[in-house]
């Protein structure tokens, strides 16, 4: 098959730190984007516009989607709470306590009566801060290790990456019909040594790129922040799948 090329028709810009969820409604005329600075903004998918600010709290949006009739936008946040917010008004609705912690997904049912969501409870607030510890220093001391290593001796690691990454994103293309636990284990501790490999990479080749004159630094920086991510995303992954075990 020829290569797909996707050009971007929008490039929406306004969050003053990351975009951390993003939505549209159901009839794909507006969508809505969250950010670590905690605001919400609906955009108008025709013209590229913002439609609308709305302040969604200190770091509280974490995940977002619309309501059937696009007439509110349900918000998960850190403190098991679903927060509405109209999108005529731009102001907070309600708000639904699930007595849970750290809300990752909600969801409206089709005739938009019930809303799910899903959360890590109880063990979210011990495992982020370990392995957001563990992903820091794994991550700085393979840096330093690929910084006080001999010059372009980790570049080779390029071509083993590259094929390990596309073979991972091929098992994972092929498990959505398989649904098989072994791959997703593969996914996570293979994916796991993969990343660490990156970081090596991904050092001495910004290095490299940087003596040769090339001082893209936000390209730099969000190829480190790619790799840390996703060693991130797997530790937290093993230990809160460990601490279920435990539990059980």
């Amino acid at each position: 098959f020829p290569p797909f090329l996707l050009e971007p028709k929008w490039i929406f810009e306004g969050h003053q730190l990351g975009i951390i969820s993003v939505a549209t409604n159901p009839t794909g005329t507006v969508g809505a984007s969250s950010g670590l600075d905690g605001g919400i903004r609906t955009w108008d998918l025709a013209t590229g516009e913002c439609v609308r600010s709305i302040d969604g709290g200190p770091v509280d949006v974490w995940t977002l989607t619309f309501s059937p009739d696009s007439q509110f936008i349900a918000t998960g946040s850190h403190n098991g709470k679903i927060n509405l917010f109209s999108t005529s008004e731009g102001k907070k609705a309600s708000s639904l306590d699930t007595h849970g912690k750290f809300i990752m997904s909600v969801t409206y049912s089709p005739d938009g009566k019930l809303i799910a969501s899903g959360a890590v409870d109880g063990i979210m607030s011990t495992i982020i801060p370990t392995a957001f510890l563990g992903s820091c220093a794994i991550f700085g001391s393979l840096s330093l290790a690929s910084l006080y290593a001999e010059r372009r001796s980790m570049l080779f690691l390029g071509g083993f990456l590259i094929s390990g990454l596309n073979m991972l994103v091929m098992m994972l293309f092929f498990n959505i019909f398989l649904g098989s636990y072994m791959v997703f284990q593969l996914d996570v501790y293979g994916g796991l040594i993969l990343f660490c490999g990156f970081v090596l990479f991904d050092t001495q080749l910004i290095v490299e790129r940087f003596n040769n004159g090339d001082n893209d630094y936000v390209r730099h920086s969000l190829n480190l922040f790619l790799d840390f991510i996703n060693i991130f995303r797997r530790l937290l992954v093993i230990l809160a799948s460990k601490e279920k075990k435990r539990k059980n």
